[in-house]
Order: structure tokens, then sequence, then C-alpha cells
């Protein structure tokens, strides 16, 4: 028997499950996750919540350390001005997609939900849909387009090359890079993790085939 005979390379096909129902595509593992990671972040926060003391407790105060990290650290500090009004979404994305890579090393769960590229790009649009329309409510489609695409201090005739690439950049390439960067990230880690599992197995049984043939 050869050492690569005994040893199955893992692939996309570890990330496919059936559904739990047949037929009802809803119950699929990573679906289910999903309904699971909402259920989970919205018990959490209403019981840490519910009862907000002066002196928090401990519950408490790990929920409210969760939403000054959203509000200070991303809304604050990166939207700057007006941030208030965005810490909500901010606060939903970053939860559900916080809870939903753990899902990935919390033990009989072991699947990062969002190595199923469904989902980032799910995320994704509502990032796209919030973030342009916020900026053409700002200022006006003309003026958001010509900020974006005809940038000050540089020659005109670099525009040729300069304003489309702009206009693919925030519309096309940005998009497609923040839901790959996270399917990327999850699929990868999940991988190594069946394939260090795999090599586990794989030498016990080369262990075993040793032994049986001495």
């Amino acid at each position: 028997v050869c050492s690569s005979d005994l040893f199955e390379s893992p692939g996309a096909s570890d990330f496919v499950y059936k559904p739990i129902i047949n037929g009802v595509e809803l119950t699929t593992k990573p679906i289910l996750l999903i309904f699971f990671s909402v259920f989970l972040i919205s018990t959490f926060f209403i019981f840490s919540s519910r009862k907000a003391l002066v002196v928090p407790t401990k519950l408490q105060f790990v929920g409210e350390s969760i939403y000054s990290f959203v509000r200070n650290d991303i809304g604050k500090d990166v939207i700057g001005h007006d941030f208030q009004k965005f810490v909500p979404f901010l606060f939903s994305i970053f939860t559900f997609v916080l809870t939903n890579n753990l899902f990935g090393i919390i033990p009989l769960i072991q699947f990062p939900t969002m190595s199923h590229i469904g989902f980032p790009v799910a995320l994704t649009f509502f990032v796209y849909i919030v973030f342009h329309s916020v900026a053409i409510k700002k200022h006006g489609l003309f003026k958001y387009l010509k900020d974006m695409m005809f940038m000050p201090g540089i020659p005109k005739i670099m525009y040729v090359i300069l304003a489309p690439l702009e206009f693919a950049t925030y519309f096309l390439i940005r998009p497609l890079t923040l839901a790959m960067r996270l399917f990327g990230n999850m699929f990868a880690g999940h991988l190594l993790l069946i394939l260090f599992k795999s090599e586990e197995h794989t030498s016990e049984l080369q262990s075993h085939w040793y032994i049986s043939y001495a």
C-alpha cells in the first residue's frame, strides 16, 4: 500500500453539506449556523443590556466593551464626523461576522460560515448599497462621480486612464475584493484545519499498516 493511497486531499467538496431535511436547502449546516448566530447575538445583547447598571455586571461589561470598540475604534476613528448614525449598522455587521468566524474554532461546530462565498457576497451587497447611497445623498450623483473620477491636481491627459480606473475601483473591484477577502481567509483557514486533521488520520493509518505488516 502506498502512502499516497491512504491520503485523500481536502477540497471544496468538504464545504458542501447535505440538508438535514431532504429537499429543504434551508436545513444545511451553514444556513442553520447563520440563523443560530443571529439568535446567539440577539440573546446575548438582550440579556447583557436589559438590566443596565451604573456599575456593570460582567455580562454587561462585555456587551458594552464590544459596543464601545465598534463605536469608537471603527465608527469614530474611521468615519469621523457624523459617525453615530452608522454605529448600529457597523455594530450589526461586526458582531455577525465575528460570531460566524468564531464558529470555525468552536468544538462540535467547527465551521466558519463565511467560507461559503454567498454569505460574504450578501454582506458586501448591503455595504455597497449603504456606502454609495449615503455618498450620493450627501454630494449628489454628479458631484460624487466627479470627485471620484477626476481628482484635482492631476494633468488632464491622465484622466483618460484614471477616470475609468477609479470608477471600476469603486463600483466593481472594491466590492469584489471585500467579499473575496473575507471568504478567502475563512476558506483557507478551514481548509488547513481539514488538512491537518487528514494528515493526523493518515499517520494513524500508516502506523497501523506498518505494525500489521511487521
